[in-house]
């Protein structure tokens, strides 16, 4: 192979990764605009908010049409102090049988 093919096998690689990388993060970025927004309440963190509706976490065990539409999955991650006090939150974490 002589030097102009490898330059030219270079730039069009070059230009097909930068092609690929870009169609990704864009489609990365597609992916989060439906991503539902929840927040926890920092007066009381026993409440999520979600579309302007607020949530009340309890241990309170319900018969299945006693519940309400289903709304999705929160999977964010909230570290409480002593007090109850957020201390730290992470989105997009993933738990299974309660085992990080």
């Amino acid at each position: 192979m002589n030097r102009r093919s490898a330059m030219k096998l270079r730039q069009t690689l070059i230009v097909l990764m930068s092609t690929i990388l870009c169609t990704s993060i864009s489609a990365c970025s597609m992916t989060n605009q439906d991503k539902p927004v929840y927040a926890v309440n920092d007066d009381n963190v026993t409440q999520i908010c979600f579309q302007g509706t607020t949530y009340q976490i309890s241990a309170t065990s319900l018969e299945s049409d006693e519940l309400g539409g289903w709304i999705g999955i929160m999977k964010k991650a909230v570290v409480l102090d002593k007090d109850l006090n957020i201390f730290t939150q992470a989105e997009g974490i993933t738990f299974i049988d309660g085992q990080p």
